[in-house]
């Protein structure tokens, strides 16, 4: 069993998994480092204005893309075909880029 888990993550890392999962978890780690900073730093009124700008860009960075950036690194970790990943990544880049200039 344990055997298995160790070959899981072996393959994982070779697709590509773990280099995602620990961006992510640094991209966190330095947002709080970087909150912390600014909360000490700034008076309250700017922090209010922090935090409301903070807030509309959330709400807008939802809709960035429609997903799309998401879509594309879930299949193209697949195991697919060349020709089809390319193909993938190609729509997805274009049609991430229509709806992120309006954005």
């Amino acid at each position: 069993m344990f055997q298995k888990i160790i070959r899981e993550v072996k393959d994982a890392s070779q697709k590509g998994m773990l280099h995602i999962f620990g961006s992510s978890v640094i991209a966190k780690a330095v947002g709080l480092l970087s909150s912390v900073i600014v909360i000490r730093r700034l008076p309250k009124i700017s922090y209010g204005y922090f935090v409301n700008a903070c807030n509309i860009y959330s709400y807008i960075s939802i809709f960035i893309g429609l997903g799309v950036f998401a879509a594309i690194l879930q299949f193209c970790s697949e195991n697919i075909t060349e020709e089809k990943r390319t193909a993938i990544y190609r729509f997805t880049l274009s049609a991430g880029c229509i709806f992120n200039i309006p954005l």
